[in-house]
């Protein structure tokens, strides 16, 4: 059994919408894999794309609210740490938000996405709803640690949008540094050039 949020809308002359939060039990699991994983092994400067599938809903009708985040890896822990179920937006210091959907569909990207100067991460989504991939460009090993798909269930009752069940999937990528390029070999002269060189410069002397 996790904890999970309700959001609640409420109308009034003042505000024409408020928003409260209540918090209920949730016992229901939502199906969340990552791959490829537990583990992925990426040559540096590739790319890569993890997927994010989703099943086991609880109703037809609810919408999804999924997250991306991402931990780096810190020696010398090798487990994903824990994701608090507490609170609907705080993270632990040692965790960054990539990319948001909420319940418009609108994709968010964090401040972490935000901070390389050419596009790191892109977020693709299937019309079902089942599938979320999401490509990492240009694989350095700073990009190492664990990328974890957090998604939530919810649906609106009675002006309220409650959530039904959750889940996670994490995977951990190593990236593996590239090998330096061989030397190139000096050319190797066919037997018996550099003799007919020197019969060449006999030759002329002899003229």
């Amino acid at each position: 059994i996790s904890k999970a949020f309700f959001w609640r809308e409420g109308v009034t002359k003042q505000s024409p919408k408020v928003w409260t939060l209540n918090l209920e039990e949730v016992c229901h699991t939502l199906n969340v894999t990552v791959t490829p994983g537990p583990l992925v092994l990426v040559a540096e400067r590739d790319n890569l794309t993890l997927c994010c599938r989703v099943s086991e809903r609880k109703w037809s009708s609810s919408v999804l609210i999924l997250r991306w985040l991402f931990s780096p890896l810190t020696p010398p822990t090798l487990r994903p740490p824990v994701v608090p179920t507490t609170s609907p937006t705080g993270l632990p210091p040692s965790q960054f938000l990539i990319v948001r959907i909420g319940i418009k569909k609108i994709k968010q990207y964090g401040n972490y996405s935000r901070r390389f100067p050419q596009p790191k991460f892109r977020l693709f989504d299937d019309a079902a709803g089942e599938a979320y991939r999401l490509l990492i460009a240009n694989v350095t090993g700073m990009d190492q640690g664990f990328y974890s798909c957090r998604v939530q269930e919810i649906r609106k009752y009675r002006n309220t949008w409650r959530a039904s069940s959750n889940g996670t999937g994490t995977t951990q990528l190593t990236a593996l540094e590239r090998p330096s390029p061989a030397p190139a070999a000096a050319p190797v002269l066919p037997q018996g050039h550099k003799e007919d060189r020197q019969d060449s410069r006999l030759t002329e002397d002899q003229q």
